[in-house]
């Protein structure tokens, strides 16, 4: 794992990434499309990390008052990036939450990467559950409202199980051809891509045996 970080007491975001965000934010609402650019603003300043579990170094659950400012600033910027940015928090504090030393070494590898994570739980009838098949179990059914969709690169999303406790599970998110965004038009938001992702057929494996999706 990448060593602890430390983040300075005060820094919060700067003005310079409200315009920024601001003005990629109208080219990515019109288009609309998931706001790449953008995203990799919030990486040069310091923002895809700084939430991370605190086992990886980052602040997840822990600074309220900076998680707030971050999200205000990120807001302000762009509706859509706000959004977004909110969803891998949630993620990211999850993962500081439940997560195994397992999981959390496979997240730090896909930080350092990179990705954005997000968080679905919202679903159209009869919502995604486990079930089996002959390879083991494995997803059925679909996530909408799902920010991010055919963007980010991992979701966590509720599961309903045969039996046992409901898990949470970590899946692929970024597939165009799982995406269905089209009945997304809420205007200042619709870069969020916060449309319907077909989950079916993701296998229900633990990241130390599938390397990219997991059970938290």
């Amino acid at each position: 794992m990448s060593g602890p970080t430390a983040w300075p007491a005060a820094a919060t975001p700067s003005l310079d990434l409200v315009e920024t965000l601001a003005s990629c934010g109208e080219r990515y609402d019109a288009a609309p499309m998931f706001p790449a650019d953008s995203m990799a603003a919030l990486v040069r300043h310091g923002l895809h990390r700084r939430f991370a579990p605190r086992a990886l170094g980052g602040q997840a659950n822990g600074a309220p008052d900076e998680l707030l400012d971050a999200l205000r600033t990120v807001g302000r910027g762009d509706l859509s990036v706000g959004r977004l940015f909110e969803g891998h928090v949630n993620a990211l504090a999850l993962f500081d939450w439940y997560a195994s030393a397992d999981q959390l070494a496979w997240l730090d590898t896909e930080l350092d990467r990179g990705a954005w994570l997000g968080v679905w739980a919202t679903e159209p009838p009869p919502g995604v559950a486990v079930v089996d098949s002959p390879d083991g179990p494995v997803l059925d059914g679909a996530k909408h409202f799902a920010s991010g969709a055919g963007g980010i690169d991992y979701a966590i999303v509720t599961a309903r199980p045969a039996a046992e406790q409901r898990p949470i599970v970590v899946i692929p998110a970024n597939d165009p051809m799982r995406t269905d965004a089209s009945h997304w038009r809420v205007r200042g938001m619709r870069a969020s891509m916060s449309g319907r992702y077909e989950c079916s057929d993701y296998p229900r494996r633990r990241h130390a045996d599938a390397g990219c999706t997991g059970r938290l």
